[in-house]
């Protein structure tokens, strides 16, 4: 985002209620307590994502998963790698503090935590970590990602639409593809195909 407003683009925070249309285009969004106008309109929502098929008359098969994260602080070394367990990971981040998750849940819409998530980690951490035992909770923490119904990315155009796409459902891997998903739905968007490999797999109507 912060490279878009270098190149001029606004962001506004806003909560989005539906879609304009006019025939089979998408003329602009309607908001909580507005509308913003566009020739082009990408849903790209998050777990919220799922939310928009009543909008357009078209399933987008995508639900929320929640994930859960410790944050630790350790008088030992920091780690200069990241580590890997079954479904769990260790790595230090920019803030100093030890990173180490994470968890998979259905959970609906809850961003709540839980002491089970802090006590499964945790026992993940120590198997991989065993020499960090001082290691100090700081902040635990939970998002929610969106996951589409077979796991894989949905980059489309929603079908029976001109000019409305979609770009959402990677689950817990969604910052790894963001990139690869940006430029397939660039390339959909400014000459209506994309010559990435695996492309055809992403389409909506795979559903």
């Amino acid at each position: 985002m912060r490279a878009g407003e270098r190149f001029g683009v606004e962001l506004l925070q806003r909560r989005a209620t539906g879609l304009i249309t006019e025939g089979d285009r998408c003329t602009g969004v309607q908001l909580e307590n507005g509308t913003i106008s566009a020739g082009i309109v990408l849903l790209a929502m998050g777990p919220w994502t799922g939310l928009a098929s009543e909008w357009c008359g078209v399933n987008i098969p995508v639900t929320p998963l929640r994930g859960q994260i410790l944050r630790l602080r350790s008088e030992n070394k920091a780690l200069n790698m990241a580590v890997n367990y079954a479904h769990s990971y260790v790595a230090t981040k920019t803030d100093g503090l030890i990173w180490a998750g994470t968890t998979e849940e259905e959970a609906g819409f809850d961003e709540s935590t839980t002491s089970e998530a802090r006590d499964s980690i945790m026992a993940d951490f120590m198997k991989m970590i065993p020499g960090m035992d001082d290691a100090e909770l700081v902040q635990q923490t939970a998002c929610l990602r969106p996951l589409s119904a077979d796991g894989m990315p949905i980059v489309d155009k929603v079908t029976g639409w001109d000019n409305l796409f979609v770009a959402t459902g990677a689950g817990r891997k969604g910052i790894l593809w963001s990139t690869g998903m940006a430029q397939v739905m660039f390339d959909l968007i400014d000459k209506g195909k994309s010559d990435v490999d695996g492309s055809d797999h992403l389409k909506l109507d795979r559903f």
